[in-house]
């Protein structure tokens, strides 16, 4: 294990921390991209 890096433990810790942000971003892509699909759907099923 080279030592020149951060430590598993930090990487961890930082990963913990950013986890509710990662998990709002992914959400609201989601969303927007159900959203983004569904007016696709209605534009082609009203046309």
């Amino acid at each position: 294990m080279r030592k020149d890096g951060p430590s598993e433990e930090a990487l961890k810790r930082a990963y913990e921390a950013m986890k509710p942000e990662l998990i709002r971003i992914a959400r609201e892509r989601r969303l927007k991209r159900e959203a983004a699909e569904k007016d696709g759907e209605k534009e082609t099923s009203t046309t």
